[in-house]
């Protein structure tokens, strides 16, 4: 399906301009295309007290792969196997294997 393209070069192609889309190199499995002359951007947002996120499944657990941002705290999490596995904190402290920066 094309939205602003009538030549799709996925599945669903975005294209917010007249830009052409390489017509080699994309992967056949693509399922999602945007493109735009400069900026080609996607945008979650999230009350502030909730969160914003992509999760990565498979037919076993639809969430066992994440990347989240949790808007009450501010910080960003990257879940593997189901388990936050690293944090990138409000300060911009990256955390691996912890939650909080304390000792």
């Amino acid at each position: 399906m094309g939205i602003g393209t009538s030549s799709p070069a996925a599945k669903v192609h975005i294209a917010a301009s007249s830009y052409a889309a390489p017509t080699g190199g994309i992967d056949s499995n693509l399922n999602l295309l945007i493109n735009n002359t400069q900026y080609a951007g996607l945008g979650l947002l999230g009350a502030s007290n909730g969160s914003s996120f992509i999760h990565f499944g498979d037919g076993d657990n639809m969430d066992v792969g994440e990347i989240a941002y949790v808007h009450s705290d501010n910080y960003m999490r990257f879940a593997t196997n189901a388990a936050e596995a690293m944090r990138i904190d409000s300060s911009g402290n990256l955390l691996v294997g912890k939650t909080s920066s304390s000792a």
